[in-house]
C-alpha cells in the first residue's frame, strides 16, 4: 500500500507553514488568478517561493491549485503561469479544466498533476479518460459513498483523494450559478455589500457563497413586505449544509483505498487550519494501525468554528438533516499564536483577538498538546514590554508564563 498522505489547505504562506508544523504532509494554495479562492490568494511569486522552500525543507509537499473553469482571455495567461511555476518548482499542480491539465502536462512533462474535485469525477470510466490526457491523481467527487470510491479504486491504479473534513457546497461538487446571478449587474442584482460592481463567478473563484444567507418570502404585490422564512424550530438557513466531517470513517476510506485524505479551508482562520491538521494527523495515523480514534481527539472538531457536522453523501445517514439551519456554532475563541521565546518564560505574540490577564485560557499545539494556563499563571505585555492587563487584536505584545510553549504554538479560550 502507498503511504496515506495528509493534505492541508493553505489560504495564504502564514496558513500554510502553520499547517506543515501541526503535522500535514502536504498543503495546498491557489495560484495568483486561477484558484477558486481568489479572494484569499493574492499575494507575491516571493512568498510562493517561500512557502514551497518550507515544505521541501520539512522533505513535505506543496500542491499549486490552478482549479477555474478557463475562458479564451485565460489561456495565453494560463502559459506564462507555467513559465513560473517551472521556476518555483512545486510538487503538482491541481486543475479541473482538461483543456489546462492537458497544456500543463506538454509544458512540464514530469510534474504530478491532480484533478479537481470540482470536476465532478463520480466513476471509473471518467477516472480512465483523465488518465488518458495525463493525471496522476483523482481528487473525487464528494457525491460518492464508500462504496463507489472503492468500485473506482477496483478499476484504476491513479491515486485517489477524497475530502475528509470541511464545508459543503449545496450544488452539485460546487458547480453553482447563484453567486453569479445575484451579482449579475445586467439582472439589477449587484449590491454594495458584495465590494464590487462585476459579477462573481463561482467557478473562476470568486464566489459570494449566498447559500450561507438568510433568506425570506416576498410576495410579488408587497414587495417592500419582507416575511421570514420558518423551518420549524431550526430557524431559515435553508441552503446551507452541514459542515463534511469524516474523522470516524478514515479507516474505512483506507481500506477502499482512498491514499490522500484532504482537510478544506483556504478561507477559514489560522487556528482552524492548524487543529483540523493535528486532530487528522492523530486520526489518520490511528486509523492507519486499525487503532480506536479517542475521545479527546473526536471531541477536538467541535471546538473550532463549524456548521453543525455531517458525513455527507460518502457515510449516507438515514433521516439525517443535511442543511445548517443554524448558522455557525462557534465554542472557543481564538486569541494569539506563539511566534518565539524571547527570554526564559517570555513569549512574543501576534494577537488575533483581545484576552486580559484574568481568563483562564488554553494553549494548544502539534501532537494533541493542550495546556491550560490559569488567570494568574500568566502577565501580559505590550510590545514596549510594558505590563497591561488585556492585550488588543492586532496589537504585538508578550506573555509570561512558567508553562513551557513552543512557538507556533495557539491560544484559545472557551467562550460557551
Amino acid at each position: 500500500m502507498k503511504k496515506l498522505e495528509l493534505t492541508s489547505p493553505a489560504g495564504n504562506i502564514e496558513k500554510g507553514i502553520l499547517a506543515l508544523h501541526y503535522g500535514a504532509d502536504s498543503v495546498y494554495i491557489g495560484f495568483p488568478g486561477f484558484s477558486l479562492r481568489s479572494g484569499a490568494e493574492t499575494f507575491p511569486m516571493e512568498e510562493l517561493q517561500k512557502l514551497t522552500d518550507e515544505a521541501h525543507r520539512m522533505n513535505k509537499k506543496i500542491y499549486y491549485a490552478f482549479n477555474i473553469f478557463a475562458h479564451n482571455q485565460h489561456i495565453p495567461l494560463f502559459r506564462e503561469a507555467l513559465e513560473k511555476t517551472k521556476d518555483l518548482k512545486p510538487d503538482g499542480l491541481i486543475l479541473s479544466d482538461p483543456g489546462l491539465l492537458s497544456l500543463a502536462r506538454k509544458t512540464l512533462p514530469d510534474i504530478h498533476l491532480s484533478v479537481s474535485t470540482q470536476a465532478n469525477i463520480t466513476n471509473y470510466e471518467t477516472v480512465n479518460v483523465w488518465k488518458s490526457i495525463g493525471a496522476d491523481r483523482i481528487i473525487l467527487a464528494r457525491e460518492l459513498s464508500i462504496d463507489e470510491i472503492k468500485q473506482v479504486r477496483d478499476h484504476t491504479e491513479l491515486e485517489l483523494e477524497v475530502f475528509v473534513h470541511g464545508a459543503i457546497c449545496m450544488s452539485y461538487s460546487g458547480r453553482c450559478l447563484l453567486s453569479s446571478f445575484m451579482t449579475a449587474p445586467e439582472l439589477g442584482m449587484t449590491h454594495h455589500k458584495f465590494g464590487s460592481p462585476k459579477i462573481r463567478q463561482a467557478n473562476l473563484g470568486d464566489c459570494v457563497q449566498p447559500c450561507r444567507f438568510k433568506y425570506a418570502l416576498v410576495e410579488e404585490n408587497r414587495r417592500d413586505l419582507a416575511f421570514p422564512i420558518e423551518e420549524d424550530q431550526w430557524g431559515t438557513y435553508v441552503l446551507s449544509a452541514k459542515d463534511l466531517c469524516l474523522l470516524e470513517h478514515l479507516n474505512e476510506l483506507i481500506q477502499a483505498g482512498v491514499e490522500v485524505f484532504k482537510i478544506e479551508g483556504r478561507m477559514k482562520s489560522l487556528y482552524y487550519v492548524a487543529d483540523m491538521t493535528r486532530v487528522y494527523r492523530a486520526g489518520l495515523d490511528l486509523a492507519e494501525k486499525g487503532e480506536k480514534i479517542s475521545q479527546e481527539v473526536l471531541d477536538e472538531v467541535y471546538k473550532v468554528s463549524h456548521r453543525g457536522y455531517s458525513t455527507g453523501f460518502t457515510v449516507p445517514e438515514p433521516g439525517s438533516k443535511g442543511a445548517s439551519y443554524t448558522g455557525y456554532i462557534k465554542t472557543y475563541q481564538f486569541l494569539a499564536m506563539v511566534e518565539g521565546e524571547t527570554e526564559p518564560g517570555l513569549y512574543k505574540l501576534k494577537v488575533f483577538n483581545a484576552f486580559s490577564d484574568n481568563m483562564e485560557i488554553e494553549a494548544i499545539g502539534p501532537g494533541m498538546k493542550n495546556k491550560k494556563i490559569e488567570a494568574g499563571r500568566f502577565s501580559l505585555y505590550d510590545k514596549e514590554k510594558k505590563k497591561i492587563e488585556t492585550i488588543r487584536h492586532q496589537f504585538d505584545g508578550f506573555m509570561k508564563t512558567d508553562e513551557k510553549l513552543s512557538k507556533y504554538d495557539i491560544l484559545r479560550v472557551k467562550i460557551e
